[in-house]
């Protein structure tokens, strides 16, 4: 792992086939399974109340065809829940010594990333962006750009000062997007 920080940049180096990263992605591809089948089945469950239930209320055709929709689409989450879950790459593209650079930048105040792999000894710029999300989970720390693309930094190779400013990095994105959404509201 390696660390560099001065003036708001921070480089962060890891490789692609870390140790424990099959025991990182299977846990992380349960844990997309697991939130889609419970949120399939609390729609099936809501479905049954809006349905069914009467106590001192008047239940409408209109009601009727609102819960056949919910149950309609828990069903087909229940059903999807597996694709969904464990059909989800994660750092799709990425092989060999990844090298993550953030940076903020001057003028706007955004932070900014430059992901380059160092695959058989050259190296190759992967995806660049504005950051909308870091977030630190229990494996990784999940960083998405303004486009919706997902990459995760695993915190298993990640030294502590470096996770520690990845979640100053955390906050400072934060407030500029809760900044930028008040500025766009008004």
């Amino acid at each position: 792992m390696y660390k560099e920080y001065m003036d708001d940049f921070i480089r962060v180096q890891f490789d692609s086939k870390y140790k424990g990263k099959k025991k990182d992605v299977l846990n992380r591809k349960l844990k997309i399974f697991l939130i889609t089948l419970v949120v399939s089945l609390c729609l099936i469950l809501f479905s049954f109340y809006y349905a069914f239930w009467e106590y001192n209320r008047v239940i409408t055709n209109m009601d009727r065809i609102l819960s056949y929709v919910c149950y309609a689409l828990g069903i087909i989450g229940v059903i999807i829940s597996p694709i969904v879950g464990f059909t989800r790459t994660i750092n799709k593209g990425l092989k060999g010594r990844v090298t993550v650079d953030l940076s903020k930048n001057g003028e706007s105040g955004a932070w900014e990333y430059t992901i380059y792999t160092d695959e058989e000894g050259h190296t190759v710029s992967v995806g660049k962006g504005e950051i909308s999300m870091l977030r630190e989970d229990k494996t990784f720390f999940k960083m998405r750009d303004t486009f919706g693309k997902d990459y995760c930094l695993p915190k298993s190779e990640i030294s502590d000062a470096v996770a520690n400013e990845l979640r100053t990095v955390s906050l400072s994105v934060q407030k500029y997007r809760s900044a930028s959404n008040k500025k766009n509201q008004q």
